[in-house]
């Protein structure tokens, strides 16, 4: 859509108005244009009768060639701009779709469910639950149980990270923090160093349960840090041990103020500015660097919850429409187009005529191709590895096999055809 609303500012640039205030390649150039040549006119109608009537009329001669130069010159330039658009809203809508549509797509039942399941998955997703429940009741589509819960879960957390309460989400993560931690995941780690850093600046998250029990009386921000970073930080010593101390170290130059047991500044705490004027250049981009943004923090959490509730991070219905009608549908209609011009037809219902590049978010599935046949591997031409360890696609390895014994083609090892295994990737 970029190039098209570039292309739209560009036509409001140089769209040429009769009016006095058109705006133009050049100011009110039509105007102006014509304005010059009625004054022209005026003056030849003015000039004295018995004056050379041939020279009056190459002078308005000459002015009108010169307006009309000026007017087309400046229409040639909302053409111009006008044929740009025309081009990238070709592009970015196809208008000719209706032969790319198979009608019985979703004519069975079973397709027809399948659809309405992804957008059932999509208004969970995106927290639109009374809609969701309506949807489920008119179209009888269903989820299970623990995939609902889990995305209502999905919704109530992220709704409070974006009105800036991280407390739900460092609960969730303190209490799956050995599931995090076995798939090497930071998060909690995360969630504590930005508390430990609020604390410093005096910007605390109200209602932390993890600042419970640090102290009963009101104390020093410094202090106060000290005794969360002791408490909590443990668990990442072996792992994050190089911030921990520059953490620490920051203590020793920050000035102190007081709070209270809960970390809420007693006095106006001082701005990020002043705090950071009394440390050493070494430790100065320590508040910035080491504090997650709220965007940061919402995609690692997404990750690490849908992995430990066995979700896909991306919405079913959000990938295909942005791989389809935002990626794939213009390219293919355009390769569809040229292959009808020279005759061609695309006979292949199971693969695309072209590669369609993807961003990496969006590649998912990982791809064989044969290094004998050069064809990608399908559930009929699976991927095969042979007992040396090299893998061919199976019409690959059939063919060149000699009987019951086949040789491998890039190592000396020969084995007997039932021993390779099929490769899932």
């Amino acid at each position: 859509m970029e190039a098209v609303q570039q292309g739209i500012d560009a036509v409001r640039q140089r769209i040429p108005r009769v009016g006095a205030h058109g705006n133009t390649v050049k100011p009110n150039v039509n105007v102006e244009a014509i304005d010059k040549l009625i004054a022209s006119i005026h003056d030849a109608q003015q000039k004295d009768p018995s004056s050379d009537l041939h020279a009056l009329l190459e002078v308005v001669s000459t002015r009108l060639d010169q307006a009309h130069a000026d007017v087309t010159e400046s229409n040639r330039h909302y053409y111009v701009a006008l044929n740009k658009l025309w081009r990238a809203v070709d592009k970015k809508f196809p208008t000719s779709l209706d032969d790319m549509i198979n009608p019985s797509l979703f004519g069975s039942e079973k397709c027809t469910q399948a659809l309405d399941t992804v957008v059932l998955d999509y208004l969970l997703r995106a927290g639109h639950t009374q809609v969701a429940e309506l949807f489920s009741e008119e179209t009888g589509a269903q989820l299970p149980e623990p995939q609902k819960a889990a995305l209502a879960e999905l919704c109530r957390l992220f709704s409070a990270l974006e009105t800036g309460q991280t407390q739900p989400i460092l609960a969730w993560a303190s209490a799956h923090g050995d599931a995090l931690r076995a798939r090497h995941s930071a998060l909690e780690y995360y969630l504590l160093r930005n508390q430990f850093l609020g604390i410093v600046q005096g910007d605390v998250h109200y209602g932390d349960d993890t600042m419970h029990g640090l102290a009963t009386e009101p104390t020093t921000n410094v202090h106060l840090a000290f005794l969360y970073g002791r408490k909590h930080f443990a668990p990442y010593l072996a792992t994050h041990l190089d911030e921990i101390q520059q953490l620490y170290a920051l203590l020793l130059y920050l000035p102190k103020f007081p709070v209270s047991a809960r970390g809420v500044p007693l006095d106006e705490a001082p701005d990020t500015g002043t705090l950071l004027s009394y440390v050493p250049e070494r430790y100065k981009n320590t508040l910035s660097a080491l504090r997650i943004d709220t965007p940061e923090l919402a995609a690692q959490f997404r990750a690490d919850f849908c992995a430990l509730a066995h979700l896909g991070q991306l919405c079913p219905l959000q990938a295909s429409v942005d791989v389809g009608a935002n990626n794939a549908l213009g390219r293919i209609n355009k390769v569809r187009q040229v292959m009808k011009e020279r005759g061609n037809e695309w006979s292949q219902a199971d693969e695309l005529p072209i590669e369609i590049p993807l961003p990496p978010e969006l590649q998912l599935h990982s791809t064989f191709l044969c290094p004998v046949s050069k064809e990608t591997s399908s559930d009929e031409n699976p991927p095969m590895m042979m007992p040396c360890g090299h893998v061919l696609c199976l019409d690959s390895l059939t063919h060149i096999a000699r009987g019951s014994r086949v040789k491998c083609p890039y190592c000396p090892a020969e084995s007997n055809l039932k021993q390779a295994l099929r490769l899932y990737l």
